[in-house]
């Protein structure tokens, strides 16, 4: 891929900040159906540190995926390589060839979900790239947006059967795999402080920090009357919303079983509003095929619920805020939430199932709750969701809307993007400034 000279001269220097990642396409925003929901949430990281680090004449060049052809430009002050392609082997010796360009470039972010960058084979090999990386010369952090630990809780969404060979073959590498690539890393970054529990024996935890997953600020969200004019919902309706990619593990399914009939809180029917397509990484493989097929079957000739697709850019705030309640029913957790954080940046009200009420362990969770005078457990849906329109109508008896709505509010501003820039600062910076007070005292 040629890159022009210019630019290669003008963003290589020391002090700038390489990332690798998804990145969304040119112009469209942060939240594409091309790619999961990395490629946005490290947008939304960026834009604040890119104007963070100008003010010091500093860069960021982003070594993103390609999703037609390679190609490199600038976006939003930073330079964009697509310059790899996802689950192939040659990904690690394109991704070496552009780290060596930018041989004065020292400090490497890179946003790492397992399916982002390939399949089993292709991805078990990154913690060799790190140990490449470094002996470029690279000091490297890495954003964990997952840690599973426990591979038993996800045999359903990774189409894995208990006790098969497979099984133990995943089951025995995975801490393996977690041990390699957090040590080889110069810093590691988790989204929530249960999973920074998780690597506890795994990594070297003097090395893991905690950053809650970014928040998007909305200076104007649309009117819930509008919106829903606009989306043809009833004004009367009692509106549920479920966000996010349909996959097993956020269980959909299971809110679908639940509300197979219409039901009613007071005197307002339910609509259940499933606001996803399927999953961009795992649509290809049989097991996740018939998932999805069961979802869209269990929705199908139900006038009561309804299932969008992939939620465009410029209809995303339109569903959020005709939501009345926006509902997380996972069975499992194996990362921070994208769905939750949308909810937060609309400030919607919001249920989160017993999955994922480690949640709370994180201070600024425990802090907004506490500010709310609202207990953890007022955030959790019913175990049986068909209680959950009875859950609801009490809830609105206790008042508990109106506090889960100012916990809401701000654990929102706590985690705005902005708010988590200086965190992100801090930690690719230090390296910059320890290796320069290294320099120093080998000249004094």
């Amino acid at each position: 891929m040629t890159i022009k000279h210019k630019l290669v001269e003008q963003y290589n220097q020391p002090g700038n900040v390489l990332m690798i990642t998804n990145y969304p396409p040119r112009g469209e925003g942060v939240h594409t159906a091309k790619i999961g929901g990395v490629a946005g949430f490290a947008k939304n990281t960026l834009l604040p540190l890119a104007k963070k680090l100008d003010r010091e004449d500093r860069k960021i060049i982003v070594l993103a995926d390609v999703l037609d052809t390679a190609k490199t430009y600038e976006e939003d002050g930073m330079l964009v390589i697509r310059g790899w392609k996802r689950n192939s082997l040659s990904l690690y010796w394109n991704l070496l060839k552009l780290l060596a360009r930018f041989d004065k470039v020292d400090s490497v972010l890179i946003e790492f979900e397992f399916a982002s960058y390939g399949d089993f084979w292709v991805t078990s090999l990154f913690p060799l790239f790190i140990g490449a990386a470094k002996i470029l010369g690279k000091h490297v952090t890495i954003v964990l947006h997952q840690v599973i630990t426990d591979l038993s809780s996800l045999l359903g969404h990774l189409g894995l059967h208990f006790g098969t060979r497979q099984y133990w073959l995943f089951a025995t590498l995975l801490p393996l795999f977690y041990r390699l690539l957090t040590h080889t890393a110069g810093e590691t970054i988790v989204l929530e402080e249960f999973l920074r529990k998780r690597l506890t024996g795994l990594a070297p935890m003097r090395h893991v920090t905690v950053i809650p997953h970014g928040i998007e600020t909305k200076d104007r969200l649309p009117s819930q009357h509008r919106s829903r004019s606009r989306l043809g919902i009833d004004t009367n309706e009692f509106v549920i919303l479920s966000f996010g990619f349909i996959t097993w593990y956020k269980g959909t399914d299971l809110l679908l079983k639940a509300f197979n009939k219409p039901e009613k809180i007071g005197k307002k029917s339910i609509r259940l509003i499933i606001a996803g397509g399927p999953s961009m990484t795992q649509q290809h493989k049989a097991h996740y095929q018939a998932y999805f097929d069961g979802v869209t079957a269990l929705a199908k000739g139900k006038p009561h619920i309804t299932m969008t697709g992939f939620v465009p850019n410029n209809k995303l705030d339109l569903y959020f805020a005709a939501a009345d309640l926006v509902v997380l029913p996972y069975r499992t957790v194996m990362s921070s939430s994208g769905p939750f954080s949308l909810a937060l940046a609309h400030q919607k009200p919001l249920l989160i199932s017993e999955a994922m009420k480690n949640y709370t362990l994180t201070d600024d969770v425990v802090g907004a709750l506490a500010q709310a005078k609202l207990s953890p457990k007022a955030l959790l849906l019913p175990n049986d969701l068909t209680k959950l329109p009875r859950h609801i109508e009490t809830m609105g008896e206790a008042k508990r809307f109106r506090k889960i709505r100012t916990f809401v509010k701000l654990l929102a501003q706590l985690r705005s993007f902005s708010n988590c820039t200086d965190a992100y600062y801090t930690v690719l910076t230090q390296p910059v400034y320890n290796a320069a007070s290294k320099a120093r005292l080998a000249l004094s």
